[in-house]
């Protein structure tokens, strides 16, 4: 075979364009995987923003719920230091009534010897105040007061000693006035008008106006000493605490002991 130009020229071009092709083809697999490598960037880098916005709203969501819990443990610590402070309280005032109670006890054992005490002397002083003043209440007060030791409360004995110690001074404060039998000794008994001043002083004159007696009380009951003397005088005094009369100054004997008086 001869090769003239013609034909060696033709082979260069051949040549030169199988070169070229084997290059082209060695070049296409290299473009295809860079473009692999950029489309799998843009999707790791969509992943990689969707995956922080879920991140940023759970976090967001985590911060709320951490406000939540640390408000509620605010509560819980407030409800904790209100229920010892009323614990405390509560347990303070539990000491202070049982110390109370212990005083108040001893208040009434106290109490109670002194109405028995109390009681004792009003018996004592029972019959130094005539039947004629004592009245029905006052009678079952002190019967009341005698007959309920151990039985009633110390409140409710003290209550039932106050309000006959309030009998009492009613009759001692106030001037009273009775028709009642009077006994002078000697088997004597008449029945008399009788001026009572208090629980001290005691003045007696018959109807007839024959008698008078100036009386005192005792232990034993109102003791009557007889003097027609003052028989006037006395009867003025009836006269005018029943308002009889009009008030004037009448002078009656007191007496200071037995056997003694002043005019």
């Amino acid at each position: 075979m001869q090769f003239n130009s013609k034909n060696c020229r033709l082979f260069v071009f051949m040549g030169l364009l199988l070169s070229g092709t084997l290059s082209f083809a060695q070049e296409i697999p290299e473009l295809t995987t860079l473009e692999d490598l950029v489309g799998q960037w843009v999707g790791l880098r969509s992943l990689i923003a969707a995956e922080q916005q879920d991140w940023h709203r759970q976090d967001q969501q985590w911060q709320r719920e951490i406000a939540l819990l640390q408000e509620e443990e605010r509560r819980l610590d407030d409800k904790i230091a209100q229920a010892t402070q009323s614990e405390a309280a509560k347990e303070s005032r539990t000491s202070d009534q049982l110390s109370q109670k212990a005083n108040l006890e001893a208040a009434l054992s106290a109490l109670s010897d002194v109405i028995d005490r109390a009681s004792a002397e009003l018996t004592e002083l029972l019959p130094s105040i005539p039947e004629s003043l004592q009245s029905l209440d006052f009678v079952r007060l002190l019967n009341a007061l005698n007959s309920s030791h151990g039985e009633r409360s110390p409140a409710r004995q003290f209550q039932q000693l106050v309000s006959a110690i309030t009998e009492i001074e009613l009759i001692q404060n106030q001037t009273h006035t009775t028709r009642e039998l009077l006994d002078f000794g000697s088997d004597m008994r008449r029945e008399m008008d009788v001026v009572y001043i208090g629980l001290s002083q005691g003045y007696a004159v018959s109807p007839d106006n024959a008698i008078a007696a100036t009386g005192t009380p005792s232990h034993g009951g109102w003791q009557w000493n007889v003097n027609p003397e003052i028989a006037t005088d006395v009867r003025k005094l009836v006269r005018i605490q029943n308002k009889e009369q009009p008030p004037e100054l009448v002078t009656v004997p007191i007496e200071i002991s037995a056997g003694e008086g002043q005019p």
